[in-house]
């Protein structure tokens, strides 16, 4: 239950498709999600929001903030050469055309350089400069390198309120997919019918509305009416399965690309993890855009809810590949994926040598991780 945000149970623990934040300012939703799970130790949790970067096998503070550690981690050099640039961009006119424009105008040509090109190119595929701004307006809302700068000589931060950068957020005890199993045996317990293993074929409709849903099911197809539909299934899924579409939509429905996600999960001890994992104990997330790492955010599922790690002494981290269906990456083997992710993982210092190692991924280990990757992915 819960189609991308379900949760897997594994030997480990439970892993979720990616992390779900559960935050809203829509009161209606709000009451919905505490009316079928209230907060409690077992239900829904209160979390802190905290994340930092990765960056040159150090941590640096998510978002940005001018400070000594990430002078440090850059380097008096680099860190005088961000600053300068920023200075200089500040007084330069820039019309705002693309992605790329948002970010320079924010934070400098340097400081975009390092942070914003590579892991924008990781997250949609795209070259910043090749995408709208509208994406980074939304997402670090009135957030440049002059709130870093004033943080530093007010000693405060600037992020309260901001849209991306809320303080807390709810995160089911269990996993996300929790709220969607307690939602489901709701519906059933109110005497409704979940239909499972079914594809819907077509939506018959007259004028706008639709009258009837074709439904696959065990190689018979049925025709059911309905009062509502809601549709969560990709767009260009949903155009091509009704009826009576213009043909000009559909063709541009055919044409809308997606972003895939590849998830490795390993489980490690934690009296092995390096010092730089240890530092980040408290972190939900770890921003990835260090150019050594093939994966762009890692989640420590530990920091989520500790009922979603079996084992006290183990941290459990679910790390997210950005690709396409079909492309190189997607297509490669599972163990392949997971011994490169243990090898990135040595190589950026966030696993030491000994802890979990490339020749320990044996078929007949059911702790190895190709097998746990393979388990994942199972229907």
């Amino acid at each position: 239950m819960g189609g991308l945000s379900r949760s897997f149970t594994f030997p480990g623990g439970t892993l979720d498709i990616g992390g779900h934040r559960f935050f809203t300012k829509d009161s209606t939703v709000q009451n919905l999600w505490n009316d079928i799970l209230p907060l409690s130790d077992d239900g829904m949790l209160t979390r802190n929001r905290l994340s930092h970067i990765v960056f040159r096998n150090k941590l640096i503070e998510y978002p940005i903030q001018l400070n000594l550690q990430t002078i440090k981690a850059l380097g008096m050099s680099e860190g005088l050469e961000v600053v300068t640039s920023y200075l200089i961009n500040s007084h330069t006119k820039r019309q705002i055309k693309t992605l790329k424009d948002f970010y320079v105008s924010r934070f400098g040509e340097k400081l975009y350089s390092l942070f914003f090109q590579q892991y924008t190119e990781k997250l949609w595929g795209i070259p910043a400069d090749k995408l709208s701004p509208d994406w980074g307006a939304q997402r670090i809302q009135r957030v440049s390198l002059a709130d870093a700068v004033h943080s530093v000589l007010h000693g405060k931060r600037t992020d309260e309120g901001k849209r991306s950068l809320i303080s807390s957020f709810n995160y089911p005890a269990f996993g996300s997919g929790q709220l969607w199993s307690c939602l489901a045996q709701r519906i059933i317990n109110a005497g409704g019918t979940i239909h499972t293993n079914s594809t819907v074929r077509n939506l018959k409709c007259n004028g706008n509305q639709v009258t009837s849903i074709l439904i696959e099911s065990e190689g018979k197809l049925t025709e059911k009416s309905f009062d509502y539909v809601l549709s969560s299934m990709p767009l260009k899924d949903l155009i091509t399965a009704t009826d009576h579409c213009p043909s000009n939509i559909r063709e541009i429905a055919t044409r809308l690309r997606y972003r895939d996600m590849i998830i490795v999960g390993l489980e490690i001890a934690k009296s092995d993890t390096s010092e730089l994992l240890e530092s980040a104990r408290r972190d939900c997330w770890l921003y990835v855009q260090d150019r050594l790492f093939t994966f762009g955010r890692i989640q420590i599922l530990n920091n989520w809810s500790p009922l979603l790690v079996k084992c006290e002494s183990s941290t459990v981290l679910e790390l997210e590949y950005f690709c396409n269906e079909g492309d190189a990456l997607w297509c490669e083997s599972d163990a392949y994926i997971a011994s490169e992710a243990v090898r990135e993982l040595i190589r950026g210092a966030i696993l030491r040598q000994r802890d979990v190692s490339p020749e320990h991924l044996c078929p007949k280990n059911p702790k190895c991780l190709s097998c746990l990757y393979r388990w994942l992915l199972q229907p």
